[in-house]
């Protein structure tokens, strides 16, 4: 069997569910999702995780303003650091497993940072 992500393993499992399911609702990101009783702790997080990315954005936003710098300079300072926050919240979030295509996951945080940006240039 080829590559599987930990999205398509989780997302397989929960669909076929059984004493399997108990092993992936084990990872804390899932365990947090599936538990209705932590609604406010999820949402609590997930706020908390997004305020730390763009809290990085906003850093950037600022220094690059100050340097001058252009929209695509600031992506590229700001990336780097986006992924990095990424990498560990993967790290916590999803022990035991690991990193397979530092690749993709670079190409990926530059579309979260770029899209989280024009998220919040879009507010007045």
């Amino acid at each position: 069997m080829g590559f599987l992500s930990i999205l398509k393993r989780v997302g397989s499992v929960l669909k076929a569910g059984g004493a399997i399911g108990a092993e992936i609702a084990g990872l804390p990101f899932v365990a947090n999702i599936l538990s209705a009783s932590k609604a406010g702790f999820v949402t609590g997080k997930v706020l908390g995780e997004l305020d730390d990315l763009a809290g990085i954005i906003a850093t950037v936003e600022t220094i690059g303003q100050i340097q001058g710098s252009t929209g695509a300079e600031k992506l590229a300072l700001a990336a780097p650091l986006v992924e990095t926050a990424l990498i560990q919240w993967a790290s916590s979030s999803m022990p035991g497993h690991e990193l397979k295509d530092k690749t993709k996951a670079a190409a990926a945080a530059r579309q979260i940072t770029s899209s989280l940006a024009d998220f919040m240039n879009s507010w007045g």
